[in-house]
C-alpha cells in the first residue's frame, strides 16, 4: 500500500513538474534509525540539476505516522547542488513511523521521502525518588531510587536502579534507551556524629553528696542530660 502510494504521488508530481516546465528533482537519502529526539542528523541529498542561486533547501520532518500533510521543517541551506542539510530533531517529539524529505524554494519542488519509516526515541527521562530524608546523621542512610525502563549507570558505578547512600555527596544517574541517554541528580548530606564529653562528676560519689552539677561538651542547644536521678535536664 506504502509503494503505491509513493508511485501516485511521484507521478503526479512528475506531471505538475513539466505543466510548470520544472525539470529538476531531489533525492532524499536514507536517514539512521533510530535517532534520539533533541540531537542532530545529516539530511543528505541529491539533485538531478542545479537549482537557482536564490534556492533554499529545507529538510522536513513527517508526523508521528510518516504523513507530511502536517510536517516540521528541522534544517535549511542556502545552495543550488547536491549536499547535507545539518539538522536537528525536536526534543519533544518521538515514535516509529517518521520520515524525512527534501523540498527546494526555487524553483519549488518536494523531493521523495527517505525511503524507510524512522524511529525517534524520546530522551529519557529519570526521576530519582526517596522515602526517607536526604540531610541525616552518620550511620543511617538513605536509598536513591531512578526507576524502572532504562538501563542505568551511577556516578558509583553501581548500575542498579536503586543505590543505598551513606556518604555526603551528589549522585547522579545516567538512563538510557534505545542509545538515547538523559541524566538526573541528587544531593546527600551526610552529618559527622559529635564527640560528647561532660565534666562534674567525681569517683566514687557518696549516697549523701546531693546534688551534682555536670557540665557538658559540647555546649549550647540540643544537647541534654538523661539517667536515673536526673533533673533540670539542659
Amino acid at each position: 500500500m506504502n509503494m503505491i502510494k509513493v508511485f501516485t504521488f511521484v507521478s503526479l508530481f512528475a506531471i505538475i513538474g513539466l505543466s510548470n516546465g520544472i525539470s529538476q528533482t531531489i533525492t532524499t537519502s536514507p536517514v539512521s534509525s533510530p535517532l534520539c529526539a533533541g540531537t542532530a542528523v545529516n539530511v543528505q541529498y541529491h539533485v538531478s540539476s542545479n537549482f537557482n542561486g536564490a534556492n533554499l533547501f529545507r529538510a522536513e520532518l513527517s508526523d508521528s505516522s510518516g504523513s507530511f500533510i502536517t510536517y516540521t521543517v528541522i534544517g535549511v541551506l542556502a545552495d543550488s547542488a547536491s549536499s547535507i542539510i545539518h539538522a536537528i530533531i525536536p526534543l519533544n517529539v518521538f515514535g516509529t513511523h517518521f520520515r524525512i524529505r527534501v523540498s527546494s524554494s526555487n524553483p519549488a519542488v518536494i523531493g521523495g521521502d527517505n525511503g524507510a519509516p524512522i524511529n525517534i526515541v524520546a530522551i529519557p527521562n529519570p526521576i530519582i525518588n526517596y522515602t526517607t530524608p536526604l540531610n541525616f546523621c552518620a550511620g543511617d542512610s538513605v536509598v536513591l531510587d531512578a526507576g524502572t525502563g532504562y538501563t542505568f549507570h551511577w556516578n558509583t558505578g553501581s548500575t542498579a536502579n536503586a543505590i543505598t547512600v551513606h556518604s555526603t555527596g551528589t549522585y547522579s544517574v545516567t538512563a538510557t534507551s534505545l542509545g538515547c541517554t538523559g541524566t538526573a541528580s541528587q544531593a546527600v548530606t551526610v552529618y559527622s556524629l559529635p564527640t560528647v564529653s561532660f565534666s562534674g562528676l567525681s569517683v566514687p560519689v557518696c549516697s549523701n553528696a546531693g546534688n551534682i552539677l555536670l557540665t557538658g561538651t559540647p555546649s549550647g542547644p540540643g544537647g541534654y542530660f538523661s539517667g536515673p536521678g536526673v533533673t533540670n535536664s539542659d
